[in-house]
């Protein structure tokens, strides 16, 4: 019975260990911005202009999106991978297809529409996976291109804030001490002690510690070993992970994206693969710490 209490524990421990470990970056997509050209706004912006309030939308994402948990695809990796055919969808659910292609699991999309003399720019957020609408922007209005581009580092910033707290677990009010508000009582009765027994003399005491068999002293020496190893194993290649996505981060952070797409794909594949080498790592260490805590109860 033991023995199968210990496999179950070590079972589910590892389990959520490989559960928790396994969150992968999430691949963030910024897509050109649209102009609707029923509206007329095409004859207020340049390409040019387009292409900078586009450079805008990814900028804010790579600063205002956590590091850690989102990677922010150049847009020569999205132009590779299938950017052109991007700017022929007409909808968002085109979009939002075409983005899963090609390996996104955010798409942000940005549409200039015209009313009389006021350009107004709409940013909108959608997971891939279902089509949801993850966040959106208030609509950015004005009357000429560099203005609407200032305005527009400013929402989409509140934009991706907003996105990232949605997502964060909400904390716990703190317990005030109105909840523990005490009432006297009046004239309380006095407590009186009561008297304990002293152990007799002739009664040995039963002994604070048992000794560990050969078999459980193995399982714990060999619990904590596969802990150590696999912690230590986990953080290093967590430590690849972060720094290979710093030095990715580093290049899109100036909006050029001047980088070589293959040189992008490789450090893609290099991050992916060491996230699946940090999780086996923390797995190990997560069963050897349901092996080292197993021991100390039975």
């Amino acid at each position: 019975m033991k023995r199968l209490t210990f496999f179950l524990l070590a079972a589910l421990i590892a389990a959520m260990t490989a559960t928790a470990a396994s969150a992968q970056i999430k691949y963030v997509a910024v897509v050109e911005t649209e102009l609707d050209a029923r509206s007329g706004a095409s004859a207020d912006l340049s390409a040019a202009e387009v292409a900078l309030i586009t450079a805008e939308l990814r900028r804010e994402a790579v600063k205002n999106l956590p590091r850690g948990k989102y990677n922010i695809m150049t847009s020569e990796t999205v132009q590779a991978q299938g950017g052109a055919v991007l700017e022929e969808c007409a909808d968002e659910n085109c979009v939002i297809t075409l983005g899963s292609k090609i390996g996104a699991d955010y798409i942000v999309r940005g549409i200039v529409s015209k009313f009389k003399t006021r350009l107004t720019l709409s940013v909108e957020m959608y997971e891939t996976e279902d089509g949801t609408l993850a966040a959106s922007s208030d609509p950015i209005r004005s009357e000429n291109a560099a203005e609407l581009l200032e305005k527009t580092s400013v929402a989409c910033a509140e934009m991706y804030k907003t996105f990232v707290s949605t997502r964060s677990p909400a904390k716990k009010a703190p317990v005030t001490s109105a909840a523990y508000t005490v009432t006297a009582i009046a004239n309380p009765k006095p407590r009186t002690a009561k008297a304990v027994p002293k152990p007799d003399a002739g009664v040995a005491k039963e002994p604070a510690a048992k000794n560990l068999s050969p078999l459980m002293l193995t399982a714990r020496i060999s619990g904590g070993a596969l802990f150590v190893g696999g912690f230590a194993g986990g953080l290093l290649f967590n430590n690849s992970v972060a720094d290979t996505y710093e030095k990715y981060k580093d290049w899109n952070s100036d909006g050029s994206d001047a980088q070589n797409p293959e040189k992008v794909k490789e450090m893609r594949d290099k991050i992916d693969s060491h996230e699946t080498w940090r999780n086996v790592f923390y797995t190990m260490a997560g069963v050897g710490l349901a092996g080292f805590t197993v021991t100390i109860f039975f």
